[in-house]
Protein backbone atom coordinates (compact mmCIF):
# COMPACT_ATOMS: atom_id res chain seq x y z
CA UNK A 1 0.00 0.00 0.00
CA UNK A 2 1.42 3.49 -0.76
CA UNK A 3 1.92 6.06 2.18
CA UNK A 4 0.39 9.48 1.74
CA UNK A 5 3.42 12.15 1.44
CA UNK A 6 2.95 14.31 3.80
CA UNK A 7 5.05 17.78 3.55
CA UNK A 8 6.35 19.32 6.24
CA UNK A 9 5.38 22.98 7.35
CA UNK A 10 7.04 24.96 9.46
CA UNK A 11 5.18 26.50 12.49
CA UNK A 12 3.41 30.20 12.00
CA UNK A 13 5.63 32.51 13.96
CA UNK A 14 3.36 34.73 16.03
CA UNK A 15 5.08 38.01 15.13
CA UNK A 16 4.42 37.71 11.20
CA UNK A 17 0.90 37.96 12.00
CA UNK A 18 1.12 41.01 14.38
CA UNK A 19 -0.65 44.05 12.63
CA UNK A 20 1.90 46.80 12.30
CA UNK A 21 1.13 50.07 14.15
CA UNK A 22 0.45 53.31 12.42
CA UNK A 23 3.10 55.02 13.72
CA UNK A 24 5.27 52.80 11.55
CA UNK A 25 3.47 53.53 8.42
CA UNK A 26 5.07 56.08 5.89
CA UNK A 27 2.57 58.29 4.92
CA UNK A 28 3.27 61.23 3.21
CA UNK A 29 0.91 64.29 3.36
CA UNK A 30 1.42 65.41 -0.49
CA UNK A 31 1.08 62.23 -1.59
CA UNK A 32 -2.49 61.39 -0.32
CA UNK A 33 -3.55 65.17 -1.69
CA UNK A 34 -1.79 64.05 -5.20
CA UNK A 35 -3.82 60.79 -4.77
CA UNK A 36 -7.59 62.75 -3.78
CA UNK A 37 -7.09 65.16 -6.26
CA UNK A 38 -6.62 62.18 -9.31
CA UNK A 39 -9.37 59.87 -7.82
CA UNK A 40 -12.28 62.70 -7.89
CA UNK A 41 -11.07 63.71 -11.66
CA UNK A 42 -10.65 60.12 -12.81
CA UNK A 43 -14.45 59.20 -11.37
CA UNK A 44 -15.88 62.70 -11.90
CA UNK A 45 -19.55 61.14 -12.61
CA UNK A 46 -19.94 58.95 -8.81
CA UNK A 47 -19.04 62.38 -7.17
CA UNK A 48 -21.34 63.79 -9.24
CA UNK A 49 -24.26 62.13 -8.04
CA UNK A 50 -23.24 62.31 -4.31
CA UNK A 51 -22.69 66.16 -5.11
CA UNK A 52 -26.27 65.98 -6.38
CA UNK A 53 -27.77 64.82 -3.75
CA UNK A 54 -25.98 67.06 -1.00
CA UNK A 55 -26.70 69.85 -3.34
CA UNK A 56 -30.52 69.77 -4.55
CA UNK A 57 -32.01 70.46 -0.82
CA UNK A 58 -29.91 73.24 -0.72
CA UNK A 59 -30.56 74.56 -3.42
CA UNK A 60 -34.26 74.22 -2.77
CA UNK A 61 -33.26 76.23 0.79
CA UNK A 62 -32.04 78.92 -0.88
CA UNK A 63 -35.16 78.77 -3.47
CA UNK A 64 -37.73 78.98 -1.01
CA UNK A 65 -36.07 81.60 0.90
CA UNK A 66 -35.87 83.76 -2.51
CA UNK A 67 -39.53 83.12 -2.98
CA UNK A 68 -41.52 83.44 -0.42
CA UNK A 69 -39.76 86.88 0.40
CA UNK A 70 -40.61 88.16 -3.03
CA UNK A 71 -42.70 90.76 -2.87
CA UNK A 72 -43.23 90.89 0.98
CA UNK A 73 -42.57 94.08 2.96
CA UNK A 74 -44.22 93.30 6.13
CA UNK A 75 -41.68 92.14 8.55
CA UNK A 76 -43.72 89.82 10.41
CA UNK A 77 -44.50 87.87 6.69
CA UNK A 78 -40.83 87.76 6.26
CA UNK A 79 -40.11 86.14 9.15
CA UNK A 80 -43.21 83.47 8.79
CA UNK A 81 -41.61 83.00 5.50
CA UNK A 82 -38.32 82.50 6.24
CA UNK A 83 -39.27 80.05 9.11
CA UNK A 84 -41.10 77.99 5.99
CA UNK A 85 -37.91 77.85 4.14
CA UNK A 86 -35.87 77.01 7.36
CA UNK A 87 -37.91 73.75 7.25
CA UNK A 88 -35.68 72.20 4.72
CA UNK A 89 -32.53 72.31 7.06
CA UNK A 90 -33.02 69.05 8.71
CA UNK A 91 -33.26 67.55 4.81
CA UNK A 92 -29.91 69.70 3.96
CA UNK A 93 -28.06 68.04 7.28
CA UNK A 94 -29.09 64.22 6.01
CA UNK A 95 -28.82 64.90 2.51
CA UNK A 96 -25.10 66.37 3.61
CA UNK A 97 -24.05 63.20 5.66
CA UNK A 98 -25.87 60.83 3.27
CA UNK A 99 -23.82 62.31 -0.07
CA UNK A 100 -20.50 62.73 1.95
CA UNK A 101 -20.66 59.11 3.58
CA UNK A 102 -21.37 57.45 0.10
CA UNK A 103 -18.02 59.75 -1.15
CA UNK A 104 -16.08 58.08 1.15
CA UNK A 105 -17.61 54.97 0.67
CA UNK A 106 -17.07 55.43 -3.52
CA UNK A 107 -13.47 56.01 -2.63
CA UNK A 108 -12.33 53.02 -0.33
CA UNK A 109 -14.28 51.15 -3.40
CA UNK A 110 -11.82 52.70 -5.69
CA UNK A 111 -8.29 52.35 -3.18
CA UNK A 112 -9.42 49.07 -2.90
CA UNK A 113 -9.61 47.81 -6.50
CA UNK A 114 -13.46 47.48 -7.01
CA UNK A 115 -15.95 49.60 -9.40
CA UNK A 116 -17.60 52.00 -7.96
CA UNK A 117 -21.08 51.49 -7.64
CA UNK A 118 -23.08 54.78 -7.05
CA UNK A 119 -26.46 53.17 -5.85
CA UNK A 120 -24.42 50.95 -3.25
CA UNK A 121 -22.57 53.80 -2.08
CA UNK A 122 -25.37 55.74 -1.42
CA UNK A 123 -27.07 53.09 -0.12
CA UNK A 124 -23.94 52.49 2.84
CA UNK A 125 -24.31 56.10 3.17
CA UNK A 126 -27.92 55.96 3.97
CA UNK A 127 -27.74 52.95 6.08
CA UNK A 128 -24.66 54.57 8.45
CA UNK A 129 -26.74 57.86 8.58
CA UNK A 130 -27.19 57.50 12.69
CA UNK A 131 -23.68 56.10 13.01
CA UNK A 132 -22.11 59.17 11.12
CA UNK A 133 -24.26 61.24 12.96
CA UNK A 134 -23.85 60.24 16.36
CA UNK A 135 -19.87 60.58 16.06
CA UNK A 136 -20.30 63.62 13.85
CA UNK A 137 -21.97 65.17 16.82
CA UNK A 138 -19.40 64.33 19.33
CA UNK A 139 -16.43 65.45 17.09
CA UNK A 140 -18.18 69.01 16.34
CA UNK A 141 -19.25 69.48 20.22
CA UNK A 142 -15.62 68.42 21.63
CA UNK A 143 -13.76 69.74 19.07
CA UNK A 144 -16.46 73.48 19.39
CA UNK A 145 -15.61 73.27 23.35
CA UNK A 146 -11.97 72.96 23.23
CA UNK A 147 -11.89 75.60 20.35
CA UNK A 148 -13.76 78.14 23.19
CA UNK A 149 -11.23 77.54 25.78
CA UNK A 150 -8.22 77.79 23.32
CA UNK A 151 -8.16 77.39 19.78
CA UNK A 152 -5.02 74.48 19.79
CA UNK A 153 -7.31 72.18 21.72
CA UNK A 154 -9.44 72.20 19.40
CA UNK A 155 -7.84 71.86 16.39
CA UNK A 156 -5.64 69.11 17.96
CA UNK A 157 -9.18 67.02 18.50
CA UNK A 158 -10.10 67.96 14.61
CA UNK A 159 -6.82 66.17 13.71
CA UNK A 160 -6.53 63.42 16.33
CA UNK A 161 -10.38 62.34 14.79
CA UNK A 162 -9.68 63.51 11.52
CA UNK A 163 -10.49 60.18 10.11
CA UNK A 164 -13.68 59.37 11.96
CA UNK A 165 -16.28 59.66 9.18
CA UNK A 166 -14.21 56.43 7.40
CA UNK A 167 -14.65 54.95 10.28
CA UNK A 168 -18.13 55.57 11.01
CA UNK A 169 -18.70 54.27 7.66
CA UNK A 170 -16.19 51.64 6.96
CA UNK A 171 -16.24 49.45 10.26
CA UNK A 172 -19.23 48.84 12.83
CA UNK A 173 -18.48 50.61 15.93
CA UNK A 174 -20.26 52.59 18.42
CA UNK A 175 -19.26 56.55 18.86
CA UNK A 176 -16.80 55.69 21.66
CA UNK A 177 -15.57 52.66 19.47
CA UNK A 178 -15.33 55.23 16.13
CA UNK A 179 -13.60 58.25 17.89
CA UNK A 180 -10.92 55.56 19.21
CA UNK A 181 -10.04 53.81 16.43
CA UNK A 182 -9.61 56.99 14.53
CA UNK A 183 -7.15 58.24 17.36
CA UNK A 184 -5.37 54.78 16.81
CA UNK A 185 -5.04 55.19 13.22
CA UNK A 186 -4.11 59.52 13.94
CA UNK A 187 -1.46 58.15 15.93
CA UNK A 188 2.07 59.12 14.94
CA UNK A 189 0.84 61.05 11.67
CA UNK A 190 -1.08 64.03 13.18
CA UNK A 191 1.49 66.56 11.84
CA UNK A 192 0.69 64.76 8.13
CA UNK A 193 -2.95 65.10 8.32
CA UNK A 194 -2.73 68.33 9.84
CA UNK A 195 -0.77 69.08 6.70
CA UNK A 196 -3.61 66.94 4.36
CA UNK A 197 -6.09 69.83 6.13
CA UNK A 198 -3.90 72.74 5.35
CA UNK A 199 -3.52 71.58 2.06
CA UNK A 200 -7.36 71.04 1.65
CA UNK A 201 -7.84 74.37 2.83
CA UNK A 202 -5.40 76.03 0.89
CA UNK A 203 -6.68 74.84 -2.72
CA UNK A 204 -10.57 75.40 -1.55
CA UNK A 205 -9.54 79.03 -0.78
CA UNK A 206 -7.41 79.15 -4.10
CA UNK A 207 -10.51 78.22 -5.78
CA UNK A 208 -13.02 80.42 -4.20
CA UNK A 209 -10.39 83.75 -4.35
CA UNK A 210 -10.28 83.08 -7.95
CA UNK A 211 -13.76 82.29 -8.50
CA UNK A 212 -13.70 85.78 -6.35
CA UNK A 213 -11.69 87.34 -9.04
CA UNK A 214 -13.58 86.16 -11.94
CA UNK A 215 -16.42 87.27 -10.88
CA UNK A 216 -14.90 90.86 -10.86
CA UNK A 217 -13.16 91.14 -13.83
CA UNK A 218 -16.33 89.51 -15.68
CA UNK A 219 -18.32 92.50 -14.15
CA UNK A 220 -15.95 94.87 -15.53
CA UNK A 221 -15.89 94.15 -18.53
CA UNK A 222 -19.96 93.25 -18.57
CA UNK A 223 -20.76 97.04 -16.65
CA UNK A 224 -21.42 98.84 -20.24
CA UNK A 225 -23.79 96.65 -21.09
CA UNK A 226 -25.84 97.54 -18.26
CA UNK A 227 -28.69 94.94 -17.30
CA UNK A 228 -27.79 92.27 -20.79
CA UNK A 229 -24.02 92.30 -19.04
CA UNK A 230 -25.46 91.41 -15.48
CA UNK A 231 -27.31 88.53 -16.91
CA UNK A 232 -24.42 87.40 -19.08
CA UNK A 233 -21.95 87.56 -16.04
CA UNK A 234 -24.62 85.61 -14.19
CA UNK A 235 -24.75 82.97 -16.44
CA UNK A 236 -21.17 82.45 -17.16
CA UNK A 237 -20.81 82.63 -13.34
CA UNK A 238 -22.92 80.35 -12.36
CA UNK A 239 -21.23 76.97 -13.73
CA UNK A 240 -17.86 78.03 -12.45
CA UNK A 241 -18.96 78.85 -9.04
CA UNK A 242 -20.77 75.00 -9.10
CA UNK A 243 -17.69 73.55 -10.35
CA UNK A 244 -15.59 75.07 -7.71
CA UNK A 245 -18.18 74.26 -5.11
CA UNK A 246 -18.32 70.47 -6.39
CA UNK A 247 -14.51 70.35 -5.95
CA UNK A 248 -14.73 71.44 -2.62
CA UNK A 249 -17.25 69.70 -1.09
CA UNK A 250 -15.90 65.98 -3.09
CA UNK A 251 -12.65 66.21 -1.98
CA UNK A 252 -12.59 66.59 1.33
CA UNK A 253 -14.40 62.99 2.26
CA UNK A 254 -11.97 61.74 -0.27
CA UNK A 255 -8.92 63.11 1.58
CA UNK A 256 -10.47 61.06 4.64
CA UNK A 257 -10.79 58.19 3.07
CA UNK A 258 -7.21 57.85 1.08
CA UNK A 259 -5.81 59.00 4.29
CA UNK A 260 -7.73 56.39 6.20
CA UNK A 261 -6.74 53.56 3.68
CA UNK A 262 -3.10 54.16 4.11
CA UNK A 263 -2.93 54.46 7.86
CA UNK A 264 -4.55 51.26 7.66
CA UNK A 265 -7.83 51.01 7.35
CA UNK A 266 -9.23 47.90 5.93
CA UNK A 267 -10.38 48.92 2.52
CA UNK A 268 -10.38 45.79 1.24
CA UNK A 269 -13.08 44.26 3.52
CA UNK A 270 -16.71 45.47 3.15
CA UNK A 271 -18.24 46.98 6.50
CA UNK A 272 -19.81 43.53 7.27
CA UNK A 273 -16.46 41.76 7.08
CA UNK A 274 -15.01 44.15 9.36
CA UNK A 275 -17.56 43.74 11.74
CA UNK A 276 -15.78 39.74 12.32
CA UNK A 277 -12.34 41.63 11.73
CA UNK A 278 -12.57 44.18 14.77
CA UNK A 279 -14.96 42.72 16.71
Amino acid sequence: MTQPAYSYEPPIDPASLRVEPSSRIFFNAGAVLERGIAILFKNPLPYLACYGVIALPMVAFFALSVVATIGVRDPEEISTAMVIAWTTMPLVWVAWQVGTSAMVHATLEHVAGRPIRIGESLRVGLRRFFPVLGVGIVVGLAAGLASIALLVPGLILMVMWSLWQAVAVQERRGVLGALGRAAELSKGHRWSLFGVGAGYVAISFAAMLAIGLFAMLLGLAVAPLGETGQVIGTVLSIPLSVGVYFVSISLQPILVAVAYHDLGGDAGSRPEELANVFG
